[in-house]
């Protein structure tokens, strides 16, 4: 094996961890920053925590229920979304760091034709071959704190259903 070929199998390694790994991950990494973002959603009824108000007004009392979140909310939500933030840097950076991997591994063999050709080959030959893994399509979009969430509207159609079923009218009915 000549030293071309060599190089271009080493930087082919490059490029598969930056065009195929690194993908892979940061994509689990923006799922991941979806799903803290979903924690949020209607957190306000899962924090809420009613009390009531009770002063004196002169010779009767105020009686307020107040919709208050707890004492946990505020830390709860300060931790959850410097996690999310983390996280969506994070797939970010992973990302980056891929495209980089592949511009790193295409620049040095660009120096030398043959080893240019010996990693285009491989390139191909991997792109060729289902049972290999492949380039991921584009990650999941990353979500941050304050984003909207994505909900789903679901429209059912009325649908009549009957309480008892419908019995012929040959059939009797056993009356218990």
């Amino acid at each position: 094996m000549s030293d071309s070929e060599l190089v271009a199998a080493e930087l082919y390694d490059i490029w598969v961890a930056g065009k195929i790994s690194m993908p892979q991950v940061a994509s689990v990494y923006a799922q991941g920053s979806r799903d803290m973002h979903n924690t949020s959603w209607r957190e306000s009824e899962a924090f809420a925590h009613p009390r009531l108000d009770i002063s004196m007004d002169g010779i009767l009392p105020n009686i307020e229920v107040v919709d208050d979140l707890g004492p946990v909310y505020p830390h709860w939500s300060a931790l959850r979304n410097a996690l999310q933030i983390i996280i969506a840097e994070t797939a970010g950076s992973l990302s980056d760091a891929g495209e980089a991997l592949c511009m790193i591994a295409q620049t040095y063999a660009s120096g030398d034709a043959e080893t240019a050709a010996g990693l285009n080959a491989l390139i191909d030959e991997r792109l060729a071959d289902p049972g290999l893994d492949q380039p991921p399509g584009a990650p999941p979009v990353v979500k941050r704190p304050g984003d909207p969430h994505d909900t789903v509207t679901i429209d059912l159609p009325s649908v009549d259903l009957p309480l008892l079923p419908e019995f012929p009218p040959d059939i009797e009915v056993p009356q218990r």
